[in-house]
């Protein structure tokens, strides 16, 4: 009004709009605090949408700073926010007004300087944020692996990379604080989460953990991997392994999931008392072409499984449905390659055959019996297969053990054997032994009496 006033076309004036946006905007412009500022020429420099934790690391700012910049900039017109939605979130993004960014550009345009500054630090953005990715790529079942949906996440996940590496230093407190100014950053993003639980679960607070699970498991129910580390979490903490279940399961069908997935489903049925559903789960592992560690795993679960499941039914009489476990546990071994059975699972097996030959001493159907034998022999194929000492092993029953004094008895086809605690393959068993444990060794007939050597605890 003024210019028309003073002679000026209004088209004129809204061709060239120089007075229009100094009227506008100056006067709001020079209010404005130099972090407020400092945002906005890095947004000049770097035009689209972006993040509030993108704007957080290029220009060094914490989660309290630039949400206060970016608080201070709404109540003016120069920059818009948006939700935007990605697969599995909501997240507020910012970026310049048309009008703003017509003003800034005329009247506060940003020098060479700090143009390079900004792009420097765009570029170490993107560069850190290849690299994380190119990781989450690689072993996206790994707890420590971080799940990257785009630009985005670069730079909390950034913080949460830091947030490991505090706590891989004993540093628990300073790990958690990072995590939550990721939060603070990025509340929509379940990784910020996700990592806390991680470090929680490490500290042994499982309360908290599940809580910051949870929280995880809301903002990205969809996630495969968060669902596989949850419920891996809620099943080895004896925490909730029924709902741990049905999150695995959940993971097996959102994606195709690697062999540790299906050991894990396979673990959690035996936490539930279901070993047919374990042996199941286990040997479905070994379909999925695992490596040898994760192989060996899937024969140990499957074995195990086979064992109680067995044992069981001996107990309630039911022979001929023990048989059948006998031979789907025999299945299991001859599924896998040979170095998969070294370990537990080969001692399983010699549970299995004792099981067995004890089991052909209450049966008179001769077609159970020729079913038994051939089980038994089958095994003990395989254990020749991967070792032939394996054959050598015998399970006994823990009759005594003296705690203080390190040592305990067994008994084991009407025979006693004494062993240490240096004759445990693993010395961390020691505590899980007492009296009506079972336990597997080689037998040793030396000078000072019947001893058991290479001793493994199994239940």
């Amino acid at each position: 009004m003024a210019g028309v006033q003073s002679g000026l076309r209004p088209e004129d004036l809204l061709r060239e709009n120089d007075l229009l946006l100094d009227f506008c905007m100056s006067n709001v412009y020079g209010h404005l605090s130099e972090s407020a500022r400092s945002v906005l020429r890095s947004m000049q420099v770097l035009p689209g949408r972006r993040s509030q934790a993108e704007l957080a690391f290029l220009n060094e700012y914490s989660a309290g700073e630039i949400q206060t910049s970016l608080l201070e900039l709404m109540s003016t017109n120069f920059i818009q926010m948006q939700g935007t939605s990605t697969d599995q979130a909501t997240e507020s993004t910012y970026q310049l007004a048309d009008f703003g960014k017509q003003y800034l550009d005329k009247k506060h345009s940003v020098g060479s300087l700090q143009r390079v500054m900004y792009e420097g630090r765009s570029r170490e953005l993107s560069d850190l944020g290849m690299r994380l990715q190119a990781e989450s790529t690689a072993s996206p079942y790994d707890p420590r692996t971080l799940d990257i949906q785009g630009p985005g996440h670069f730079s909390t996940a950034r913080l949460l990379r830091d947030a490991l590496r505090s706590y891989d230093r004993g540093e628990a407190d300073e790990a958690l604080l990072i995590c939550h100014e990721a939060q603070m950053l990025s509340p929509g993003y379940h990784e910020s989460w996700r990592i806390e639980a991680y470090i929680q679960t490490g500290l042994r607070d499982v309360s908290s953990a599940r809580a910051a699970y949870e929280r995880a498991n809301e903002i990205s129910p969809e996630s495969a991997t968060l669902c596989y580390l949850y419920g891996s979490f809620l099943v080895n903490e004896g925490v909730d392994p029924g709902l741990g279940l049905k999150l695995l399961q959940s993971a097996a069908k959102l994606a195709q999931v690697p062999p540790a997935v299906a050991n894990e489903i396979a673990w959690a049925h035996i936490q539930l008392g279901d070993f047919d559903a374990a042996i199941t789960s286990a040997s479905h592992a070994i379909t999925l072409k695992p490596d040898s560690y994760e192989g060996s795993v899937a024969m140990a679960i499957g074995m195990r499984a086979g064992v109680y499941e067995a044992e069981k039914r001996v107990a309630n009489a039911q022979y001929e449905s023990a048989v059948e476990m006998i031979e789907a546990a025999a299945n299991l071994a001859d599924s896998g390659r040979s170095e998969m059975l070294v370990g537990e699972p080969a001692d399983r097996a010699v549970q299995l055959i004792d099981l067995s030959e004890r089991l052909l001493r209450r049966m008179d159907d001769d077609f159970l019996i020729e079913s038994l034998e051939n089980f038994s022999a089958r095994l003990k194929d395989r254990l020749r297969a991967t070792d032939p000492a394996l054959v050598e092993r015998r399970v006994g029953t823990v009759t005594r053990v003296l705690q203080e004094k390190m040592y305990g008895f067994t008994r084991s086809w009407g025979r006693d054997y004494f062993f240490h605690v240096k004759e445990l393959l693993d010395e961390g068993e020691w505590s899980y032994l007492d009296s009506g444990s079972s336990i597997a060794f080689y037998p040793d007939e030396g000078q000072k009496g019947l001893r058991a050597t290479a001793v493994r605890w199994l239940g």
